[in-house]
């Protein structure tokens, strides 16, 4: 199978999502997490947080070296549909949250709306997360 990358991420989200193995379905999931992120740059430049959109964006963003990395792994152990369900509704909860917070204003309430919006979706699978983010070397804390 090809490896899945960032475009076919967004495509298959897009489309509902599809029967997607694991591996496309955490890097939809990062994907997203990495939108959300990335929405805030206004925001986050704007307040002096970061100097320049550019100087946001590299500090936010997560390289795609990560991706073939998450292809590679062997996930068979943590694959159930739990776990997939899950990360199918992370997904449109993230995507939400970004389409809101590229759509709002700095203010406070309005950052704090986004970000607390929710679809009541069960928290993301942390020590699956943590296993590609070590395995992958991604640093969420940038």
């Amino acid at each position: 199978m090809p490896p899945f990358g960032p475009a076919d991420a967004r495509a298959e989200v897009a489309a509902g999502g599809g029967e997607l193995d694991l591996h496309a379905l955490l890097i939809a999931a990062l994907i997203e997490t990495e939108g959300s992120l990335v929405a805030r740059c206004p925001c986050l430049t704007a307040s002096g947080v970061y100097d320049s959109m550019r100087a946001c964006s590299d500090a936010v963003t997560f390289g795609r070296n990560w991706i073939d990395c998450v292809n590679g792994l062997d996930l068979t152990t943590e694959d159930d549909p739990e776990v997939r369900t899950n990360l199918h509704c992370n997904i449109r909860e993230l995507k939400q949250r970004s389409e809101c917070l590229r759509g709002s204003s700095c203010s406070d309430d309005d950052v704090v709306r986004c970000m607390s919006q929710t679809l009541d979706c069960p928290k993301l699978p942390l020590e699956l997360l943590s296993q590609v983010a070590v395995e992958c070397q991604i640093a969420f804390s940038r």
